[in-house]
């Protein structure tokens, strides 16, 4: 059988739309960095609107034609990732891209963390890639596939 050809997507995403959750630092905010630089416009998601702001303005001053919004959600709040789902497509046209990045690090000894700490841990990290997925199946699947992707 012969070895398939390696992936090779296209270093453009020019026009494209994406949401990056847990996007106002860390891994979040260099993934929308990265799809800034690709020419996608990015609306960053994460709880904290001041967090927020400043990624905003970073990325608004490293990409000065760059479309960044921004949207305070919880992603463990089904509710509340519907309506961002809605008010970003609404928004930007389409979704075409969306990164579920969100997730909540317990730095400190077990016992001081506590089984409230990893439940909260858990809902962000698996509820909210969950929820996150669930909302944006059905918008890009209508958005259809990106061109020079297999």
């Amino acid at each position: 059988m012969p070895t398939p050809a390696p992936f090779r997507a296209s270093s453009s995403l020019h026009g494209l739309s994406a949401v990056v959750t847990g996007g106002s630092r860390g891994l979040g905010l260099l993934i929308a960095d990265e799809l800034l630089h690709r020419g996608c416009g990015v609306t960053l998601v994460a709880r904290d609107s001041a967090e927020l702001e400043r990624a905003e303005e970073l990325l608004r001053r490293r990409h000065l034609e760059s479309s960044v919004r921004t949207a305070v959600t919880d992603v463990r709040d089904k509710e509340a990732v519907a309506d961002l789902f809605r008010r970003t497509a609404s928004a930007c046209g389409s979704i075409d891209v969306v990164v579920a990045n969100a997730g909540i690090i317990q730095v400190a000894p077990a016992e001081t963390v506590g089984e409230a700490g990893f439940d909260d841990a858990m809902n962000s990290i698996f509820h909210g890639a969950l929820n996150t997925s669930l909302e944006a199946l059905p918008i890009c699947a209508r958005a259809g596939p990106v061109a020079g992707w297999p």
